[in-house]
């Protein structure tokens, strides 16, 4: 599935599996490619109503999957993401503190 570049600035292609299925059914913990589903829908649903741009998107990936070495860190790409946001925008950065 591909994702609107609007929502985290760049192109982003997931896919779901069936175990995500069964996060969504069972409501236990989701993977990420749950989080952009659901950000996705609710991004399609706020621009329906032109709320879309009161808010900026942070893409799960950025803050909750494990790097690999020589990649950049989590703070270094979640600064980068949030140079784009404007003033007055709030921000939806979901995160896996866990």
């Amino acid at each position: 599935m591909k994702v609107e570049k609007d929502l985290f600035g760049v192109d982003v292609d997931y896919h779901l599996q069936k175990v995500d299925m069964g996060y969504i059914c069972e409501l236990t913990e989701l993977s990420i490619q749950c989080i952009v589903l659901y950000m996705s829908y609710l991004y399609e649903v706020m621009k329906a109503s032109n709320m879309h741009r009161s808010f900026f998107f942070v893409n799960p990936y950025v803050t909750s999957v494990k790097n690999k070495p020589g990649d950049d860190s989590h703070e270094a790409l979640l600064a980068r993401r949030l140079e784009d946001a404007k003033s007055g925008e709030l921000v939806f950065a979901p995160c896996n503190i866990g």
